[in-house]
């Protein structure tokens, strides 16, 4: 799903760089710039996410004590522990920024007149139309990234109890 809402950001960034490349001026430049950063940030997000949702943390088994010989291997591995998890600050601030970057998405972007760089390129119903189509994928792209940098931040740090193995009793047989 990620691909296909990146689509959206593509191009809307595209049609934002090529309707700031006709002036001239700061604003031209602030736009052009602004769009690049953003198709450079939607890859790299994009790539860390199919990265990060496939990793998991291993935590080492620490040696055990003569003393500890009445723990499971579990609760000693449980106990010994630090729970460092690297990553998670970036994780926090990813998702952050993403929903900050929707709910911006959905309150500003749709309004022909934010972004009066490329209406004046294109003309105020023409562009009106180009964000039309691709600004519901660009929004759809960032509520679906939280989602995911969620669902990572969430899974990727959980510590997963191996099966426990009981026993069968010994049943008697009827002949």
């Amino acid at each position: 799903m990620n691909f296909i809402s990146q689509i959206g950001v593509y191009a809307y960034s595209v049609l934002s760089i090529i309707g700031s490349m006709g002036g001239e001026g700061a604003m031209n430049i602030l736009s052009v710039l602004g769009d690049i950063l953003e198709l450079v940030q939607s890859t790299l997000q994009t790539i860390f996410i199919f990265d990060a949702s496939k990793r998991s943390l291993m935590y080492p088994i620490p040696e055990r004590r003569n003393s500890d010989r009445r723990e499971s291997d579990m609760e000693h591995r449980l106990k010994t522990l630090h729970f460092d998890k690297p990553g998670r600050e970036m994780l926090t601030l990813l998702l952050a920024i993403n929903f900050g970057q929707w709910a911006i998405d959905i309150m500003c972007t749709l309004r022909a007149e934010t972004n009066t760089v490329p209406k004046e390129f294109f003309g105020t119903q023409q562009w009106a139309v180009m964000l039309h189509v691709t600004v519901p994928l660009v929004i759809f792209y960032r509520f679906h990234s939280t989602v995911c940098l969620f669902d990572i931040w969430k899974h990727s740090y959980k510590v997963h109890r191996p099966p426990r193995v009981h026993a069968k009793p010994d049943l008697p047989t009827i002949h």
